[in-house]
C-alpha cells in the first residue's frame, strides 16, 4: 500500500539549497482508515502503550502521523503475520 502519491510530494528548499520531499501527514481518520483500527480510543491506547507510534503534535488540538511511520509500522505487522 502506497500512502504516498508522487502528487502528495512538493520540493521544499533545505538551508543548503537543496531540495527535499514534503512527506505527508495524515490525520487521526487517515490513520483509522489505512490501519483498519476500529476506534479512535483503541489508537490512543496502542500509541499509550507504545504499539503504535507517536503522534506529531502540531497544536493544541491537532495531532498527525508521518505516512512513511504508518506504513512502516503496517509492514512491520505483515513482516510479523
Amino acid at each position: 500500500m502506497n500512502l504516498v502519491s508522487q502528487q502528495d510530494l512538493t520540493a521544499q528548499s533545505t538551508h543548503s539549497g537543496a531540495m527535499r520531499p514534503i512527506e505527508r501527514l495524515l490525520t487521526t481518520p487517515e490513520v483509522l482508515r489505512v490501519t483498519t483500527i476500529k476506534h479512535r480510543n483503541t489508537l490512543r491506547r496502542m500509541v499509550k502503550a507504545e504499539t503504535f507510534p507517536k503522534p506529531i503534535k502540531l497544536s493544541d488540538n491537532r495531532i498527525a502521523w508521518r505516512s512513511s511511520v504508518v506504513a512502516e509500522w503496517i509492514a512491520a505487522r505483515e513482516r510479523a503475520a
